[in-house]
C-alpha cells in the first residue's frame, strides 16, 4: 500500500527519484525560500505590505520551501560586511568601494573595484515594488577584465563563514 503522508524533504527526494509521492512537491521559489521578514522597515522591503500575509502564511504551512541561504550574507544584495574580516577587509577596502543612491524611485548601487591599472566597475538597481536585484551593467566587460579580476589577490575573496543561523 502506498504511503499517505511524506515530509517536505521525503516528498522531494521521492519526486527527484520519480517515486509515487502524496502530491505533487510545490515550492513558490522565492516567497518563503529567501530571508523574509515583514517587520523590516527598509523601504525596499516588499514584505511590509499586509497583502504578503497570507501568501507567506500558506507558503510556510503548505508547500515545500527550499530555504535559499547564505553562509556569508543574509541577503545577495547586502554588502559585504567587513566587520571580523581580519585582512580581507583591509584588502577589499583598499581595492572596492560601493556607493548607493535613490535615482527614479530605485535604489542603484554602482561597485568599484581596482584590478590592476583597470577599474571594474559593476551598477545594480533594486525596485520597490519587487524583491529582485537587477544587474544593469556586469562587472567584467571583456577578456582584459577577467584577466585583471583573476589577478586580485586571494584575500579579497576571504570571507567569514557562519552557518549558525542556516
Amino acid at each position: 500500500m502506498p504511503r499517505t503522508e511524506f515530509t517536505r524533504r521525503e516528498r522531494l527526494m521521492a519526486t527527484l527519484r520519480g517515486e509515487p509521492v502524496d502530491r505533487p512537491a510545490v515550492n513558490l521559489y522565492e516567497i518563503g525560500g529567501l530571508k523574509v521578514d515583514p517587520h523590516d522597515p527598509d523601504p525596499f522591503n516588499i514584505y511590509t505590505d499586509p497583502s504578503w500575509r497570507p501568501l507567506l502564511k500558506l507558503a510556510e504551512r503548505d508547500s515545500d520551501l527550499i530555504r535559499l541561504r547564505s553562509a556569508v550574507r543574509q541577503q545577495s544584495h547586502e554588502a559585504w560586511d567587513y566587520s571580523d574580516q581580519g585582512g580581507a577587509a583591509s584588502v577589499r577596502q583598499a581595492l572596492m568601494a560601493s556607493e548607493s543612491r535613490i535615482q527614479n524611485g530605485c535604489r542603484v548601487t554602482r561597485i568599484t573595484i581596482k584590478a590592476g591599472s583597470r577599474e571594474l566597475t559593476s551598477v545594480t538597481r533594486r525596485d520597490p515594488d519587487a524583491d529582485t536585484l537587477w544587474t544593469v551593467e556586469h562587472l567584467l566587460k571583456d577578456t582584459g577584465d577577467l584577466k585583471a579580476y583573476l589577478e586580485l589577490p586571494d584575500d579579497f575573496f576571504a570571507e567569514r563563514v557562519d552557518v549558525e543561523p542556516l
